[in-house]
């Protein structure tokens, strides 16, 4: 009888895990069907947004710039003129290359200040020229012409700053099509409005994909009457099972006119899930002693370790959320979170941390995807913000923030600490450091110097220089200045000083000394001669002001960030610098473009990391190539510029060889190799900044245009 009953148990055990296994697979696989939907839904909008803001407006916006650049006065000429056989001569060559080498290019359209058009290059002949008064400038959109989707964009040409025509470049959307066609197994569809007052749909005779079989007026038929508000939509037609996801098309005045729908076929993905239930019953069959056995222990150490670590997480000082990533929803708190909010768990589960945070003092706000990518990237954040309570009392809080990713989900730890005594306190701290700081700088003024003898010979120094040096006064009676001095000093201030100092006046200077430990500093230096009763100079005192801080923040403004190198702003500087100084001792210069080539391919690739350990890389590799009196900056972004002193276009060509040998050996594992572009021009007597920047930079665009890595010759 015990036996039966150990055994009738034991049945019954198994039959209920059975049940349990059986229903909670069938759910985790309905969770895997839905984050595969919502997985393809995000891949395909994100295509769609990479490639629609990023690919077409960038591209045409590129194209158009390039256009109107090349030739640029010819060009104008001919559009002021409104000469349509002209135009046709000028603007051909432009079309021709862009349908040759541009895939999916439709037309370029050309039109008069007032909008009127002037003529239209096209594969596709228009019946009729339309005005573009109240289009968008400047912005690409969608819009239907001849029951095509097109993406257009409009470009405003300038001749000394007043507006004298437009350029419109419209293409096929091909490029879309053959991403999303790519990457999924998906075909793809155009609903288009056959009346724009109207909210039916009808199918357009432009398609995504010319493979698709499906007899398209029955798929019209069988789409129209879906509810395309919905998501996750799965549509059965000619027996197979497609999930349906679609984009709505707006035209540039936000009205919509169609739909992308894509088809992605996934009747394997059901047969296998019935399959999959079909091998776990077996399975579970096969192996329930044995999981039953194992699992009854191993349930017992689990249950008891989450309650140990429930008990110590209510139990802490600190309030601790445990955020979703996705979507910034509270998935659970501790104890002190809802004491100190006021928040019951329940009520906490139902909020978004945004909900009850906002920023510390005014920050800079910034969005959640923005927050989710930043701790993604750096693992682990400290942040200071207000919490809300539940009676609207703010609280200053510190918090800890950790990424934390299981399988596919990713989480955030928040640990708070409640900082209203702490900052009670510092702000007692600061008023007292604020009364101080007025009194040091009064202080400061008067207290740091040091006197010296006819010969530079110390004298005398006050404590504060002591502190500033390193030296004790002792170790400075009888020594000369030039213990402080740094190599950066040129030959030339130290003679320029000694000559005023000789007449007998006031010398105010700029200098960067070192201190005992080789720590540099800089100090404003008011040097004044010192005479004794009888009108006898016995020796100089100077005064001196601390201006380290100023200094390195003149470097940062001066230099870029990421390389080291001169910033842009400095580049603009020297330019007008060399040109001024060319003009008066006629001292020739060059000047060399460069462009990584395929560049935003790196980071798409390997991700924007990498992309700036390259630009690293490259920036020292070509600096070392340089002489001493060669100027080279970051022009922006993945754009470089150098000024060479005293050359001819020879010596242009050969550093040009030197740096692409020497970027040619660079390691910049992930990334196989780097190529660059350059431009190369010499200065000109009539030349202006711009002018010449101009011509290496046509050069430049020659040199990307047939074919990169290479260099083009502008003068």
């Amino acid at each position: 009888m015990s036996h039966f009953r150990v055994l009738s148990s034991t049945l019954i055990i198994f039959t209920f895990i059975f049940f349990v296994f059986i229903i909670n697979s069938y759910f985790d696989k309905k969770r895997e069907q839905k984050y595969f939907y919502s997985l393809m839904n995000k891949k395909i909008d994100f295509m769609y947004d990479t490639v629609v803001k990023n690919s077409f407006e960038e591209q045409l916006f590129k194209r158009a710039n390039a256009i109107i650049s090349f030739e640029n006065e010819k060009k104008i000429e001919a559009l002021l003129s409104e000469d349509k056989s002209i135009l046709i001569d000028i603007f051909s060559k432009d079309y021709l290359f862009l349908i040759e080498n541009f895939k999916g290019f439709k037309s370029i359209d050309l039109y008069n200040k007032d909008g009127d058009s002037l003529i239209s290059f096209s594969k596709t002949p228009k019946i009729k020229h339309e005005s573009i008064k109240g289009n968008t400038f400047n912005k690409g959109f969608f819009h239907v012409e001849n029951k095509q989707l097109v993406y257009s964009y409009i470009k405003e040409i300038f001749q000394d700053l007043e507006k004298v025509a437009y350029i419109k470049l419209s293409i096929n959307p091909v490029l879309l099509q053959n991403r999303i066609s790519n990457l999924f197994d998906t075909r793809g569809y155009v609903f288009i409005k056959n009346n724009p007052n109207k909210e039916t749909l009808t199918m357009s005779n432009y398609t995504f994909c010319d493979y698709c079989n499906f007899d398209n007026k029955s798929l019209e038929e069988s789409i129209i009457k879906l509810d395309l508000q919905n998501t996750d939509i799965e549509f059965n037609f000619q027996d197979k099972t497609y999930l349906i996801i679609n984009k709505t098309i707006f035209n540039q005045h936000m009205k919509k006119i169609g739909e992308f729908i894509f088809l992605s076929d996934i009747s394997n993905y059901k047969k296998r899930f019935l399959l999959f239930m079909i091998n776990s019953v077996f399975l579970f069959i096969i192996s329930s002693l044995a999981i039953y056995i194992v699992l009854n222990a191993y349930f017992k150490k689990i249950f008891k370790k989450l309650n140990r670590a429930r008990f110590l997480l209510d139990n802490t000082n600190d309030a601790v959320y445990v955020i979703r990533l996705s979507d910034g929803v509270v998935l659970d708190v501790n104890k002190k979170a809802c004491e100190t909010l006021g928040y019951s768990r329940e009520e906490f589960l139902s909020k978004k941390i945004l909900d009850f945070r906002k920023t510390f003092n005014d920050e800079i706000s910034l969005s959640w995807e923005e927050e989710v990518r930043k701790i993604k990237k750096e693992k682990y954040l400290s942040a200071r913000s207000i919490h809300l309570s539940k009676d609207k009392k703010e609280i200053p809080i510190d918090a800890n923030l950790s990424y934390v990713q299981n399988n596919n989900e990713e989480f955030m730890i928040a640990v708070a600490r409640d900082i209203s005594e702490q900052l009670r306190m510092q702000d007692k701290i600061n008023k007292k450091a604020y009364q101080l700081q007025r009194s040091q700088d009064v202080i400061s003024k008067t207290v740091l110097y040091t006197t010296s003898d006819l010969d530079g010979r110390v004298t005398s120094v006050s404590k504060a220089f002591e502190k500033l040096t390193g030296y004790k006064e002792d170790e400075l009676i009888g020594k000369n200045h030039s213990i402080f001095r740094t190599p950066d000093m040129t030959k030339e201030f130290y003679e320029q000083m000694w000559r005023v100092l000789n007449n007998d006046e006031q010398f105010v200077g700029e200098i960067k000394n070192y201190a005992k430990n080789k720590k540099v500093y800089w100090v404003k230096l008011t040097i004044d001669p010192l005479f004794n009763k009888e009108g006898e100079k016995i020796g100089y005192s100077s005064y001196q002001e601390n201006i380290t801080d100023k200094k390195e923040l003149e470097y940062l403004s001066s230099h870029d960030t990421l390389t080291g190198i001169n910033n842009r702003g400095e580049f603009k500087k020297e330019l007008r610098v060399r040109i001024k100084s060319n003009k008066r001792y006629h001292q020739k210069f060059g000047l060399i473009m460069i462009d990584l080539d395929y560049f935003k391919s790196v980071n798409d690739t390997y991700g924007h990391k990498v992309g700036d350990d390259v630009l690293i890389s490259v920036a020292s590799s070509v600096k070392n190539n340089l002489r001493a009196d060669d100027f080279f900056a970051r022009w922006g972004g993945e754009e470089f510029v150098i000024i060479i002193n005293f050359a001819d276009i020879n010596d242009l060509k050969g550093l040009v060889s030197k740096l692409q040998a020497s970027i040619k050996e660079l390691d910049l594992l992930p990334v196989p190799y780097i190529t660059a572009s350059y431009g190369l021009t010499l200065f000109k007597e009539n030349d202006d900044e711009e002018s010449i920047q101009k011509r290496a930079d046509d050069a430049l665009y020659k040199a990307k245009k047939n074919g990169r890595n290479r260099y083009e010759i502008n003068i």
